[in-house]
């Protein structure tokens, strides 16, 4: 999408659509890939004489150069002031996930569990080698009809953060 920006051409969801379907083979519904580019800091703007394009925010653009510079500082000092980076991120499983795939004998029957079963919500605390001692939170997610990211919110969050 930068790149058409570049060119002069619009960039569009269904651009991006297009591209997962094509290249990666994909079947992404197009309202989650506008949902996944307004998260990543895209926005609708208007385009001089043209429809509306999206464009990344001005605070998004340089926050990343702002990060990467400050991670870059930290792994120049001395090892003995080195600030300890610990990566945070919120992911969920299903009860039932496992490969489409097994290894078996040609007379073997295998069966999956039907469903995805319950989902799991984790949030680790990753160090640079390994998964910070005790502070994994494990919880059941409970049925939603709405954004499945909406199972850990800022009070879970924060309740685990400050508990570490």
């Amino acid at each position: 999408m930068f790149a058409q920006h570049r060119q002069g051409t619009i960039g569009h969801a269904q651009h991006v659509h297009a591209l997962l379907t094509d290249a990666f083979g994909l079947d992404v519904p197009e309202r989650t890939v506008q949902r996944h580019l307004k998260r990543m800091g895209c926005c609708w703007l208007r385009t001089k004489n043209r429809p509306r394009s999206l464009r990344e925010k001005a605070a998004g653009r340089q926050q990343r150069p702002d990060y990467l510079y400050a991670i870059r500082r930290n792994r120049q000092r001395p090892p003995a002031e080195r600030d300890q980076v610990v990566s945070v991120d919120e992911s969920f499983l299903p009860h039932h996930h496992g490969g489409q795939s097994a290894w078996c004998s040609e007379h073997d029957v295998v069966e999956r569990m039907s469903g995805k079963g319950r989902r799991w919500c984790c949030i680790p605390a990753l160090q640079a080698n390994a998964l910070r001692a005790g502070t994994l939170l494990a919880f059941e997610a409970k049925p939603s009809t709405g954004d499945d990211q909406a199972q850990c919110d800022w009070d879970v969050f924060q309740q685990w953060f400050t508990a570490q």
